[in-house]
């Protein structure tokens, strides 16, 4: 049977001992109190970010609702000079004597 180890005497410097001042702390917990933060910014300022980023979506909503204005208008503008582009070689055509000029669909309005 193996012998029972002794305790190690009050005096042995061969054990590992805690300093007194470190004996009710965590390591883990002293380097999450060293990046808690523990002021808190100033409403005044939060609301005023609030605010400018609100501004911010709201002129870059209106930009794009402008964009899609602007497109929606060329693109009527586009079928119109289509169709008065159709209307004109169904005139010339016409004027012409039926000489056999074929209209392409694209140009046809409906």
């Amino acid at each position: 049977m193996p012998t029972r180890k002794e305790p190690p005497a009050e005096g042995d410097d061969s054990r590992v001992t805690t300093r007194a001042t470190n004996a009710n702390k965590h390591p883990g917990t002293e380097a999450a109190n060293v990046l808690r933060v523990n002021k808190r910014r100033d409403p005044q300022v939060v609301q005023a970010e609030k605010e400018k980023k609100q501004a911010a979506k709201e002129v870059r909503e209106r930009e794009q609702r402008a964009e899609v204005a602007k497109k929606e208008a060329a693109q009527k503008d586009l079928e119109e000079f289509r169709a008065q582009q159709a209307t004109n070689l169904k005139v010339d055509a016409a004027s012409q004597g039926g000489s056999g000029i074929r209209i392409p669909d694209r140009y046809l309005v409906s």
